[in-house]
């Protein structure tokens, strides 16, 4: 894409420099529009249409799609690209030359893939079950540097405020309600509040490696994309403002409390977050730089993000089973010893210990599944809802399509049958009741087999209302607590009655153990479910048009 114009080489955006550089001449320039033509051709339609300089909300790149998963990544046209950043697919993807929503800013790269590799490395070292493989060099190595779209929101807030607040007191036998209203002038300006724009970018990931440094923006150019990859933005940027709104108000209400003069008109950080409201806000595109890893296992996924210009890292860590139990091992065995050394363990005791090792299970089952669904239903990531919705308007919309007047008619053919049948049986019901308990009753009996047929789907068609769940329901949780909830009951049960024979204490300690053993291996198949993701299925975004 781009070309030294003193020897033609490859010009990329060198991070420790600033600066552009040819990798064969090691000629510098600076990321600037027009400092580095992109080719000769381009050279040519700038000299004879200079009428077209002026910019635009579009430029031209090549978008490579994933074949396997619809995820999308922007590259320049000499590079091939043989693997997929988002699902781990080796394949070489298809490219398509298409227009790009033009961000407004770009944060340019300043962490080098050395950097990222080492502050990797330096997190999974910490990771002592952590397993082999995310430790290869041959993984490491994958490290690509991709800007990823940021929606980023301006706030301000310049005028007036009105706080209403109530303070209460006794005087003798009566009770005083006084009411206060406080106006006064607020100034505040919150720049930079940003938020991912892209679906492929799990909010989790974008939210752990943030903040950026958006003083340190710069206008948008081609020129720091030399050498680097760029996603595509597909999240509109309504979806993040309410979020980024009730931010600003709420830090805006904090600010105002801290001020003695709210605080003694019984005014609360809830009336001071009502009276908060920006007078003006704005919304603008940008590209943040961000190191990406993925690791793929099976049908699992595991990513790891650095922040290219801070070097915050965020690695999905899980667990290898047997470094698991052998670390389990190790520490157990010693404990066992010194607990006997330090005191008797009675058969009572040992089934206490037991019961609180059940209730350590629970808590831990419960919680991990409960973020488990939480993940894998993306409650916790608003752009993949925004994907989900899209998909819902898609399937919806086929489906209005496929059902049209001609393609009606078997179904129209099959309800005619089928409302006959059901005449048949309300004639023959009406008739019998009519007999025995009169008219009136068998026209009551008639009407509500007739709403009967309907709520069962009588019509010959049904309609299902999904109602999306905020979090992981109560069933969840119980499921995955079943196990050592059983083993406390069995070992409870036999606390409180207290048998005289030890052989009660040591059977119900063998089960209780066993079962809340199986649930210490649930809690590693569990945070491994957790530290990796199902392979992502995105819709192919862009497209021709």
């Amino acid at each position: 894409m781009f070309k030294c114009p003193n020897c033609g080489g490859h010009v990329v955006y060198e991070p420790t420099l600033r600066k552009m550089k040819c990798e064969f001449c090691d000629s510098l320039f600076n990321p600037e529009p027009g400092d580095v033509p992109a080719d000769a051709d381009a050279q040519v339609a700038s000299s004879e249409e200079v009428t077209v300089t002026q910019a635009t909300d579009k430029y031209e790149a090549n978008v490579f799609t994933c074949p396997q998963c619809g995820g999308e990544i922007i590259s320049d046209a000499d590079t091939a690209v043989t693997f997929c950043s988002y699902c781990g697919s080796s394949t070489v993807l298809e490219g398509r030359l298409t227009k790009i929503q033009k961000p407004d800013y770009v944060i340019p790269f300043v962490k080098t893939k050395e950097e990222a590799e080492e502050a990797y490395k330096k997190a999974i070292s910490r990771s002592l079950f952590a397993p082999a493989s995310l430790k290869r060099d041959t993984v490491v190595e994958r490290f690509r540097g991709i800007y990823m779209p940021y929606w980023i929101y301006n706030f301000r807030i310049d005028g007036q405020t009105t706080a209403n607040g109530t303070k209460d007191y006794r005087r003798g036998n009566y009770i005083y309600h006084d009411h206060y209203q406080v106006t006064s002038d607020t100034h505040a300006t919150y720049d930079g509040i940003s938020f991912d724009a892209s679906s492929s970018f799990a909010d989790s990931l974008s939210g752990a490696i943030a903040p950026y440094e958006i003083k340190d923006k710069k206008k948008f150019s081609e020129d720091y994309l030399a050498g680097f990859y760029a996603d595509t933005s597909d999240i509109s940027k309504t979806v993040y403002k309410k979020e980024a709104r009730d931010m600003v108000k709420s830090d805006a209400a904090n600010r105002m409390m801290h001020s003695d003069n709210y605080g003694q008109y019984g005014i609360h950080v809830g009336d001071a977050l009502s009276a908060m409201a920006p007078d003006a806000e704005e919304s603008n595109l940008g590209y943040f730089p961000v190191w990406f890893l993925s690791n793929r296992t099976g049908d699992r996924i595991s990513y790891a993000v650095v922040n290219g210009q801070t070097g915050r890292v965020a690695v999905d860590i899980p667990i290898s089973f047997a470094k698991y139990m052998i670390g389990a091992l190790i520490i157990a065995v010693p404990l066992f010893f010194l607990m006997n050394l330090a005191f008797t363990i009675t058969p009572l005791m040992a089934v206490v210990l037991t019961i609180f090792l059940g209730v350590i299970s629970v808590i831990v089952n419960a919680s991990q599944q409960r973020k488990v669904y939480v993940r894998e239903h993306y409650l916790d990531d608003a752009g993949m809802q925004e994907l989900e919705k899209k998909r819902e308007r898609e399937a919806k919309a086929a489906a209005e399509e496929a059902f049209k007047e001609e393609d009606l008619t078997e179904i129209r053919d099959s309800n005619k049958t089928f409302g006959v049948v059901w005449g048949i049986i309300y004639v023959i019901t009406f008739l019998l009741l009519m007999y025995f308990v009169g008219g009136f009753l068998a026209a009551i009996a008639v009407g509500g087999l007739i709403t009967l047929r309907e709520k069962t789907g009588g019509t010959g068609s049904t309609k299902v209302v999904k109602k999306k769940r905020e979090k992981a329901p109560f069933s969840v949780a119980f499921a995955a607590a079943l196990k050592p909830l059983i083993g406390i009951v069995i070992a409870l049960g036999v606390a409180i009655i207290q048998p005289v024979s030890d052989l009660y204490y040591y059977g119900a300690i063998l089960v209780s153990m066993a079962l809340i053993l199986w649930s210490f291996f649930d809690m590693v198949v569990s945070h491994n479910r957790l530290a990796t993701r199902p392979l992502p299925q995105f819709n192919k975004r862009g497209g021709d048009e």
